[in-house]
């Protein structure tokens, strides 16, 4: 808790209006919390007192909630949570696109730092610009999904190492590596570079070139991947000419069947929460064995939740795949992102999840997958049978 009074004229802090009782004095408004002046004062004229209403102080003492109207609107505001919307979008849409929705509830806080550089702490959480509501970013929510499929693929491929299986892992690696771009999308410059060089490979003798090959892989690999599947695929591969041979096949894109540089067919939607509160983080001095200079950060608490909105639409292979080629290709994938939800909700999203901070669970009975009426024949091929599939017509 911070001891002394801090003052702030003309700064942008909506959150704190109605949190605490408040008297008037020279234009600011001085909070108090168990009637005594401890916090901070807002110039008046910065607050929305229409948002809030007061909730009882006790061992959290900046805790607030919203009203129960502006609850709902948050509900509202998670883009694609209304059914309606849903119903809409996806049997309108190109065949086998997927609505995924899921109810998620942290387990422990959940920290994203915000822009705002002039604020009472130095650790605000990242709010929505215009209604100021604590948020995950689709974008977040996308690349910790990504991290997640990542660790997914380093798991696979350690199961066929642990079984001395080389070959399967290099074959589990492409695999992946192909559901991994068709969802999230490739080409940064790691992978261009890497692809640029491989397709400018194809018309010279293999045995002069597989090091170099080698090599140049390994660097994409450390850069994207990371390190434990840049050493047992790339480093200790026992057969480097089949391993630049596959490397060719995959990355040069021959008979269309490889790696195309592409926008990625997920899009994530933000999460909006409606509760705020504050942890402390003490770094101890080593030789007084005591905290030094606490450090506050602004949460969401555990046990916030609200609903997490995936959009799985297969726009770049309606023109140039078959009905079952998509298909299948959407089946593959929809597991893929299944299995990476759930490592996704161990290992969390946001700041210090070193401190466990982000992590959160998909709540039993409220996981739902959305496809055209017409697509139900994939309804048979997911595997997790938690997930509940509604056809929409």
């Amino acid at each position: 808790m911070l001891d002394e009074k801090r003052e702030f004229k003309n700064s942008n802090h909506e959150f704190y209006s109605t949190i605490f009782e408040n008297e008037e004095k020279e234009n600011i408004i001085i909070y108090k919390i168990v009637n005594k002046e401890k916090f901070f004062g807002f110039n008046k004229l910065d607050f929305e007192n229409k948002y809030f209403r007061k909730v009882e102080i006790s061992n959290k003492p900046l805790q607030f909630e919203l009203s129960k109207q502006i609850e709902i609107n948050i509900k509202r505001a998670s883009c694609l949570e209304n059914l309606q919307q849903i119903k809409l979008l996806v049997p309108s849409s190109i065949p086998y696109t997927i609505a995924m929705q899921t109810r998620i509830r942290l387990k422990a806080p959940y920290h994203s730092r915000d822009e705002d550089e002039f604020y009472v702490i130095n650790n605000p959480i990242l709010k929505e610009k215009v209604i100021k509501l604590p948020m995950i970013r689709g974008s977040a929510i996308k690349g910790g999904l990504e991290k997640a499929a990542l660790k997914v693929i380093e798991e696979e491929i350690q199961k066929d190492l642990n079984n001395s299986q080389y070959n399967e892992a290099l074959d589990t690696f492409k695999k992946y590596t192909l559901k991994l771009f068709r969802i999230f999308g490739c080409g940064n410059d790691e992978l261009r570079e890497f692809k640029s060089f491989v397709e400018k490979m194809i018309n010279k003798p293999l045995s002069e070139n597989k090091d170099d090959i080698r090599r140049k892989f390994i660097e994409y690999l450390l850069n994207n991947f990371g390190g434990y599947i840049a050493t047992e695929i790339g480093a200790k591969c026992p057969d480097i000419n089949n391993l630049t041979e596959n490397l060719i096949n995959l990355f040069a894109n021959k008979n269309n069947e490889g790696i195309k540089i592409q926008k990625g067919r997920l899009s994530c939607y933000p999460v909006f929460f409606s509760k705020i509160d504050f942890e402390v983080i003490n770094p101890h001095s080593r030789k007084t064995r005591s905290g030094t200079n606490p450090i506050f950060f602004e949460v969401v608490p555990a046990g916030e939740e609200n609903i997490l909105t995936l959009i799985y639409t297969p726009f770049d292979a309606v023109f140039n795949k078959s009905k079952n080629e998509i298909k299948k290709e959407a089946i593959e994938d929809l597991n893929f992102l299944i299995v990476s939800l759930e490592k996704f909700s161990e290992m969390g999203i946001g700041a210090k999840k070193k401190y466990g901070w982000g992590r959160f669970e998909l709540i039993s009975g409220e996981k739902k997958i959305y496809i055209r009426k017409y697509d139900e024949e994939i309804m048979d091929n997911i595997l997790n049978k938690d997930w509940e599939v509604i056809p929409l017509s």
